[in-house]
């Protein structure tokens, strides 16, 4: 799910990083259960939600890359000394199960807003299959019960085409419903 390399803006400040620690103090202290959550890189993500805490209860530590620097005038600082970072919107789509080829034609907020919003591919693909399924029963039930009720017409039609009761052009009506019932059975 992870990628192997990602911007260095993913990675929190420090400054925001001991945000989030004092203000899940506070809240502890309250007896509150808000906090940001570091999940290890082969843990279960947390649901993806949008704003409030979402990003901040997915995010993950990472090895601390060249590019997690930062420039702030002449200084140049790491953004964490322990690497934690947030999930990128392409991790995050990996999550719902879109494949790495789906692109999202806006920008980054709205991309993970859209993904919080999303219900995950797999679990529409398998409502999507039972749908089928079902449909498809549906459709070979109601086919069986059509060929129940004209089989007898069928036979009552052939018999009259064999006593030369019923004109030639008949006959392709009733092989188009002798094809019916034999496709059906």
């Amino acid at each position: 799910i992870l990628e192997k390399k990602v911007k260095s803006s993913y990675y929190l400040s420090h400054e925001y990083l001991s945000g989030l620690k004092k203000h899940r103090a506070r809240h502890e202290e309250k007896g509150n259960g808000f906090g940001y959550e570091v999940r290890s890189r082969d843990g279960i993500a947390n649901a993806i939600v949008c704003g409030g805490m979402g990003k901040e209860r997915n995010l993950v530590y990472d090895k601390i890359l060249p590019n997690c620097w930062k420039e702030e005038g002449n200084d140049i600082q790491l953004r964490n000394e322990e690497g934690i970072r947030k999930m990128t919107p392409l991790e995050w789509a990996r999550l719902q199960g879109y494949p790495d080829s789906f692109k999202f034609p806006v920008s980054m907020t709205k991309a993970y807003r859209q993904l919080a919003n999303s219900v995950a591919v797999p679990v529409i693909r398998s409502i999507a299959l039972e749908m089928k399924k079902s449909l498809l029963n549906q459709v070979i039930l109601k086919k069986h019960k059509i060929t129940e009720e004209f089989e007898e017409i069928f036979v009552f039609l052939e018999k009259l085409y064999e006593k030369k009761e019923i004109p030639k052009t008949g006959k392709k009506f009733i092989s188009s419903i002798n094809n019916f019932i034999s496709s059906s059975t």
